[in-house]
């Protein structure tokens, strides 16, 4: 199942027993981040999750850690 940002804060909040006007702001403030790092050049990379660069073509690569199974 594909999720956007609302439903995936509400995913987030019930299994925290958090706001979920707090989770969305959570996950507004990460996107905005890497958006940011890899604008300037930078990597980010959450193991166990995903990475987030640039290509040499200047375009955005996501590497996914998550493994099934």
């Amino acid at each position: 199942m594909k999720h956007n940002r609302k439903t995936l804060a509400k995913l987030i909040a019930n299994r925290l027993k958090i706001k979920e006007e707090t989770v969305e702001r959570v996950i507004k403030e990460f996107v905005e981040t890497v958006r940011e790092e890899v604008r300037k050049g930078g990597v980010i990379e959450i193991r166990g999750l995903a990475s987030w660069r640039k290509n040499q073509k200047g375009k955005v690569k996501v590497k996914n850690f998550i493994k099934e199974g």
